[in-house]
């Protein structure tokens, strides 16, 4: 079990595609130029296995892993074909596969699971307020014991929402590359942009939403 202690929440095939020793066969790429905002410095070639995991992250049981790694697999595929075509698949099996790849990914990172948790967290301090004293609310922190398992069952169920998307690959053809987060997938919502603020609650359920995530330096 030690062996997948380390669970990422951005997939190594993806990682991979990002990493400063591209030249390499994908299996043997090793390293990854890294930036931290928070602290504010650079690795110009830290180790990326190192990065974007949690320990247990999807439990010790490794139930969720293990068919996270078995999904990963059918991801990974599609996205090197569509790497080395230039061109995404328009089978219905691979359209479905990458709009429930894109809804997956924005369930599962640790930013997900910390939103989770920090909502939960204010929700019963609100139910709680006036029984016990502020003070001592504010001591503690509540949060879930499965965020990012109830995170990803929820993406999953929503996932089909966003297969009427049309789905686009963008070719980079800058001397700029793209980059990578640990929270990859970007929403938008049209709609919602050309409409009052009092409208964008009530947008999301227009199915507007348009999701966006990195796949490679040269592609989006």
């Amino acid at each position: 079990m030690a062996n997948k202690k380390r669970q990422h929440f951005i997939p190594k095939y993806v990682l991979r595609n990002f990493a400063v020793d591209g030249h390499k066969a994908p299996k043997d790429r090793k390293q990854i130029a890294l930036y931290n905002l928070n602290k504010g410095f650079s690795v110009r070639a830290a180790s990326l296995k190192e990065q974007c995991y949690r320990d247990y992250m999807y439990g010790k049981d490794l139930v969720l892993e293990d068919h996270l790694g078995i999904m990963e697999g059918v991801f990974g595929e599609i996205t090197t074909n569509a790497i080395s075509r230039n061109a995404l698949s328009r089978s219905f099996d691979d359209i479905a596969a990458i709009a429930f790849m894109v809804a997956l990914q924005k369930g599962r990172t640790a930013a997900s699971e910390d939103d989770a948790n920090s909502m939960v967290d204010k929700m019963m301090k609100m139910v709680a307020y006036g029984r016990f004293p502020r003070e001592q609310l504010e001591q503690f922190k509540i949060g879930l014991t499965n965020a990012a398992g109830i995170n990803i069952t929820a993406a999953m169920r929503a996932s089909p929402v966003i297969f009427d998307l049309k789905q686009k690959l963008i070719l980079n053809k800058t001397k700029t590359p793209f980059v990578l987060s640990d929270n990859p997938v970007c929403m938008t919502n049209f709609f919602a942009a050309e409409n009052s603020a009092r409208s964008l609650a009530s947008a999301w359920l227009l199915r507007a939403c348009k999701s966006i995530c990195q796949s490679r330096r040269r592609m989006l």
